[in-house]
């Protein structure tokens, strides 16, 4: 008996990225400590000025000014970047995933304005995921020994229906939010409410059965983590380039600064000073 191959739905690219987030981190550290060291050698400098001893340049000021905001943009940037690297790193998988049910949340948020908490209800449309085997997770098993699956949801995007602005609602006000959301989902034509679906094959890929409604999206096969979108190539690739240009640029205005502020004012000076002027004595007083 041959075995079945199972074709991989997996579509996900590697981002080929020249900075990890631990050297991103790493950078934006280092952007904060050259920050403060700046500030408190100026702050020093200022305190224990000496015009034998160093040069203030013409503007200095509003140049270390922007030498420091532009590496705290860099660090800003590489930060965010390190953050959206480790986010889009921990999902091995892209691709279908076949919807299984959609399930309707309430959830309640809360605002602190003027001393006083105040309260929202909303119903959120969820969509029941069911992913995995070697078509999404090659390698991965169950408990039993048989190829293991996820089971996962994510939030249909778009259909969050506030019912009322307190933490409890009146079942009218929850009737008519729920009416809205369910016509949101019958909107995005993902899994029709009325339909009834045929039993499928797990172990095949949703790609192998139209009859079956599915959607893309991430997923982490060790923690069955599953999101629409994550952090995309291009993306991080500009957010790099833009952090490491911020970073030279601060650096080597910081440079030119430190050279300017601390040359020696003697080099400047006339190598030939005029002698000093003898002082008159004061005239005697006469008795």
């Amino acid at each position: 008996m041959e075995a079945t191959v199972v074709a991989s739905e997996n579509v996900l690219k590697e981002h080929g990225s020249t900075i990890n987030p631990t050297a991103a981190f790493v950078l934006s550290s280092l952007g904060t400590a050259i920050i403060l060291f700046s500030l408190l050698s100026t702050c020093i400098r200022y305190r224990n000025h000496d015009e034998d001893e160093c040069v203030v340049p013409k503007n200095g000021l509003r140049a270390l000014m922007i030498a420091l905001t532009s590496l705290l943009v860099s660090m800003l940037l590489y930060f965010i970047y390190a953050i959206m690297l480790m986010d889009r790193d921990k999902m091995d998988y892209l691709g279908p995933m076949r919807v299984t049910g959609v399930r309707y949340q309430e959830r309640i948020s809360s605002t602190i304005r003027g001393g006083r908490k105040h309260y929202k209800t909303y119903y959120d449309a969820v969509y029941d995921l069911n992913w995995g085997y070697e078509w999404a997770c090659p390698g991965m098993m169950s408990p039993d020994g048989r190829p293991g699956q996820c089971q996962s949801s994510v939030d249909v995007v778009g259909c969050s229906v506030r019912i009322c602005q307190r933490r409890v609602c009146f079942d009218t006000e929850k009737y008519e939010a729920l009416n809205q959301v369910e016509a949101c989902v019958q909107h995005k034509q993902v899994f029709d409410l009325n339909a009834t679906y045929t039993a499928y094959n797990p172990y095949m890929g949703p790609s192998q059965d139209v009859d079956w409604p599915h959607i893309n999206a991430f997923g982490n096969c060790e923690t069955c983590e599953s999101k629409f979108s994550v952090a995309t190539s291009d993306a991080l690739a500009d957010i790099q380039i833009a952090a490491s240009v911020f970073l030279g640029a601060g650096c080597l205005l910081l440079i030119v600064l430190t050279y300017l502020w601390c040359r020696p004012v003697n080099s400047n000076r006339d190598v030939h000073p005029e002698p000093p002027q003898e002082k008159e004595p004061p005239p005697s007083k006469q008795l």
